[in-house]
């Protein structure tokens, strides 16, 4: 559970709320002609001593929610993402071999890693094996702009380890209550 959030709240709706932050932000970016260059504002970089996923996924949401408060008084909150796509990405299952990236522009960096403001939420799903890792155990949640799902759709294609895959197309008990919620 992320620390930022509403504990008594339901995970779906501060999803809602992390992905309504996430629209609102690439809504205010340029988008520069270089996809590699595309969505990856330093003052949301994370790095540092941040060992984890989720404590990457958190700097993120943290910064742009400090960011999007400087820029608006009311933040924009938008219940469904009308356009754009959720995708998934696993970390711990990357090969780093760089096909995303070449086949994307650089959309996708040399670890599959997708643009950082576009990370919404750094999900931990129950282990579908005890005492082993399995695949999307864990992963990253990130809002994909119309603009680059056809660059997202070739890097998919080519990604031998499967670790990148749109949302609308895996299974997961997060996943499920996301489309139960029209989140999809």
């Amino acid at each position: 559970m992320n620390p930022n959030m509403n504990l008594t709240a339901d995970p779906v709706d501060n999803f809602r709320e992390s992905l309504a932050q996430t629209i609102a932000w690439c809504s205010s970016q340029p988008l520069p002609i270089n996809p590699a260059q595309a969505l990856r504002s330093p003052e949301l970089r994370p790095g540092g001593a941040m060992n984890t996923w989720f404590e990457r996924v958190e700097y993120v949401r943290a910064q742009r929610l400090q960011s999007l408060r400087g820029m608006h008084s009311e933040l924009p909150l938008m219940p469904y993402p009308g356009s754009g796509n959720l995708l998934i990405f696993d970390p711990e299952q990357s090969l780093s071999d760089g096909a995303s990236e070449v086949e994307s522009n650089g959309f996708f960096d040399a670890e599959n890693t997708p643009p950082w403001d576009l990370w919404v939420a750094y999900i931990q799903e129950p282990k579908q094996r005890s005492n082993l890792w399995s695949r999307f155990d864990a992963f990253v949640l990130c809002w994909i702009p119309p603009a680059f799902t056809e660059l997202v759709d070739r890097a998919i294609a080519v990604n031998p380890e499967k670790c990148i895959e749109w949302a609308k197309d895996f299974d997961s008990p997060f996943i499920r209550r996301l489309r139960v919620a029209n989140l999809l």
